[in-house]
């Protein structure tokens, strides 16, 4: 029984090293394109906001680091 839980293990392990890889490669390809409005992260979401009624909340920017 233990052996057949590690193989399952190891099995979901590797499907998650995939979709990591996957969805970090995804991120570094469009993280570079820019928008075709001409605005940015903090302008759509300040509009967003504005546009939902609420004057409260502060949008700030934030530089996004590769950690590998």
């Amino acid at each position: 029984m233990t052996s057949e839980i590690m193989i399952v293990s190891l099995v979901f392990l590797g499907i998650s090293f995939l979709v990591s890889a996957i969805l970090k490669s995804k991120f570094t390809k469009y993280s570079k394109v820019p928008l075709s409005n001409g605005m940015t992260g903090k302008e759509i979401a300040e509009k967003m906001l504005r546009e939902s009624g609420i004057y409260d909340v502060k949008v700030t920017t934030q530089q996004i680091r590769q950690l590998i």
